[in-house]
């Protein structure tokens, strides 16, 4: 009987464990967010969208992923992180908004320690910049590489196309191989980016009211235009603070781009990100920025 109960124990106890090794876990305290729900955005392998819901700023998320997954935590109008899950692992996050400790191992202990290190230079571009070169090409296998060529280069007011290209080819098989970078890749490839030197002749978008706004309408006027896609969890964010605007500012027009549906106008601005706001006059670009902006920083474009 002693013997049937220990062996009925061990496999209980091997159960229990075979189920935390193939669990993710992420839980931590945060500080000071907008909202006590975090949005998820699931980069690959599938793309999709979760909530997690904070408690006093506390929360604890548990996933079983099928294979190493990398996922995005959209912690404010303008921070976002990203979360490397395997089997077995767990990520504490600790601290206030802006100002968050990643504790964890592998790709989320070298992008924790690469956000650190980069966060003593915020005061100095040029040795950012330097710095950011320099964790790529030395980390040319490291999933961060995504992260930082995404934030510090292509979500820049005047992507520089040819150095990350240069910066691409650097990179490991296993990296190239990501949707995000294969996408990024096609995009340099066409090389149809739009610089302030050019012209667009026709532009053809939507109000906030759902109707059709031709280009030769909105000659003489400021024109904001919003490329976004229904699936992208931070042009959601974008989304209400384009349409307080489109009410406020009536000398304005105002107006979205689906990119899924219009990708060669997309092309033709070179969008390499969403969300990518754009300003133009007279068929001319004054300012295009990536990545979702707060409302005062929308309006300083204009």
């Amino acid at each position: 009987m002693k013997k049937l109960l220990f062996f009925l124990f061990t496999l209980v106890v091997l159960a229990s464990g075979c189920g935390k090794k193939n669990t993710f876990t992420l839980e931590g305290s945060i500080k000071g967010l907008p909202s006590d729900t975090i949005l998820v955005f699931y980069q690959e392998p599938d793309y999709k969208l979760d909530t997690i819901l904070l408690s006093k700023g506390k929360f604890t998320y548990t996933i079983t992923p099928d294979t190493f997954t990398i996922f995005s935590l959209l912690l404010g109008e303008k921070q976002i992180l990203p979360i490397y899950a395997d089997k077995g692992e767990s990520v504490t996050l600790n601290g206030m908004a802006g100002k968050i400790e990643v504790k964890g191992k592998g790709e989320n202990a070298q992008l924790a320690k690469h956000i650190q290190y980069l966060s003593t230079l915020e005061n100095n571009k040029a040795a950012v910049m330097t710095a950011v070169d320099s964790l790529i090409k030395t980390n040319p296998s490291s999933y961060s590489n995504i992260y930082l060529i995404d934030k510090y280069y292509v979500q820049d007011s005047l992507p520089d196309y040819n150095h990350i290209d240069q910066l691409i080819k650097g990179l490991s098989g296993i990296i190239k191989d990501t949707p995000y970078i294969i996408e990024l890749q096609n995009k340099l490839s066409e090389k149809k980016e739009l610089t302030e030197h050019r012209y667009v002749s026709n532009i053809s978008c939507t109000d906030k009211k759902g109707k059709t706004v031709n280009w030769n309408s909105v000659k003489g006027k400021y024109v904001l235009l919003d490329f976004w896609a229904p699936w992208c969890a931070p042009c959601r964010m974008v989304v209400p603070i384009m349409e307080e605007i489109a009410s406020e500012r009536p000398d304005i027009k105002v107006g979205k781009i689906n990119v899924d549906e219009q990708p060669e106008l997309a092309s033709k601005f070179g969008i390499m990100s969403i969300p990518t706001l754009v300003v133009m006059k007279n068929g001319k670009i004054v300012t295009k920025v990536s990545g979702a902006r707060p409302k005062k920083a929308i309006l300083e474009m204009l």
